[in-house]
């Protein structure tokens, strides 16, 4: 099951009001729902995605409800996803094809390293649609607080570590 991710950069996320933070992919905020609903409705009413027709998806998933978050500019150690795609990011939206969020949870891990192998892991496991079918994208959010811990681990840049970890797998 896949469903349309928009992420909204830049300008146009500073000035709707999308949420880039705590409950970015949950209900509460106006703009990141009513953003997501717009674009499944235009494609159940214009492009014909009903389910069991246009949609090939058994089970469906909420993310096909409304799926849209904001890019968190001000708490990446990164350059915006936009820019490195090659995309203008004072104010762009960017629509992958995504899964529903997958939650990797370790509240006992005290080492970098060992979250990363638990991401990677979850990451490579059997009967993901994107990344093992089609070589797409993943799209990583972490939390702000598991990011710093991942950041003090030095040495290795954590996405070349989750590389080189799912290409192992």
């Amino acid at each position: 099951m896949v469903a349309p991710l928009l992420i909204v950069h830049g300008k146009a996320a500073r000035d709707g009001n999308y949420n880039s933070g705590l409950g970015a992919f949950g209900p509460g905020n106006l703009a990141n729902a009513t953003t997501g609903r717009a674009v499944r409705l235009t494609l159940l009413h214009v492009a014909g995605a009903t389910p069991g027709v246009g949609d090939a998806s058994t089970q469906g998933s909420p993310a096909k409800y409304s799926y849209c978050v904001a890019e968190n500019l001000d708490s990446s150690p990164w350059g915006g996803y936009a820019r490195t795609v090659g995309i203008d990011d004072e104010s762009a939206v960017t629509v992958h094809c995504g899964e529903a969020p997958h939650n990797v949870h370790d509240m006992e891990s005290s080492e970098p390293s060992a979250i990363l192998d638990k991401v990677a892991s979850a990451m490579t496991s059997w009967g993901k649609n994107n990344a093992p079918i089609s070589q797409g994208e993943y799209l990583l959010r972490c939390a702000r607080n598991t990011l710093q811990h991942v950041l003090r681990m030095g040495g290795v840049d954590p996405i070349l570590r989750l590389i080189y970890l799912t290409k192992l797998r």
